[in-house]
């Protein structure tokens, strides 16, 4: 059986700010240092065989709070996990999004997956595919910790085998906690978008 333990990034001056990030690499600011310091506290009494994290900063410095409490826990950084491209969004708000795809909608998610020169649900299912393949075809059981973005959580639950869609299904809060089991041949959800007491 092999177990993911599924974190979305602390919060980043950009998602405090409500401006797209991407690839851009928005910093955590003081509210997303203090989540990564208490998800590292709450997940410091379990077992974990390694942790894989994006390479973008508010991503790893996350996945570096949490293995300060776990010494002999690998680290790997892994481009797979990167969060989207937005392409010519990258960087703007709401209201900038709207007025540059001339459009008045209301779910930006939706608007979002229209960014010229972005990454497509396409594409983004094929690298989290590719990325689940290698994890479930792990030689023995296992219990990995997996740092990312919101909408690469997105394609993760949604590559179990739902259809690839220009949108977000699923809602994850920053330092929010989710776990997937890799069991007899089939991944099931255990947990989903937990968010701990502790956490602002």
């Amino acid at each position: 059986m092999i177990t993911l333990t599924l974190v979305r990034h602390a919060r980043s001056a950009h998602n405090a700010s409500g401006h797209i990030q991407g690839r851009s690499d928005s910093p955590l600011d003081d509210v997303g240092r203090a989540q990564a310091a208490a998800l590292g506290q709450a997940l410091a009494g379990s077992r974990f065989d390694g942790l894989l994290t994006s390479p973008q900063s508010r991503a790893l410095d996350t996945a570096q709070a949490i293995a300060a409490l776990h010494p002999h826990l690998p680290v790997r950084v892994d481009e797979r996990l990167r969060e989207r491209d937005a392409g010519d969004f990258t960087g703007l708000n709401a209201g900038q999004m709207r007025a540059r795809a001339q459009s008045d909608s209301t779910d930006l998610h939706v608007l979002e997956w229209q960014s010229p020169n972005g990454e497509d649900a396409m594409q983004l299912r094929a690298r989290v595919q590719s990325l689940l393949d290698d994890i479930q075809s792990h030689p023995r059981d296992a219990h990995l910790i997996v740092v990312t973005h919101g909408t690469v959580l997105n394609a993760l639950l949604a590559a179990l085998g739902l259809p690839p869609t220009s949108r977000q299904i699923f809602t994850f809060d920053n330092a929010s906690i989710s776990e997937l089991v890799w069991h007899e041949g089939h991944w099931r959800v255990r947990r989903l978008n937990v968010c701990l007491p502790l956490l602002p």
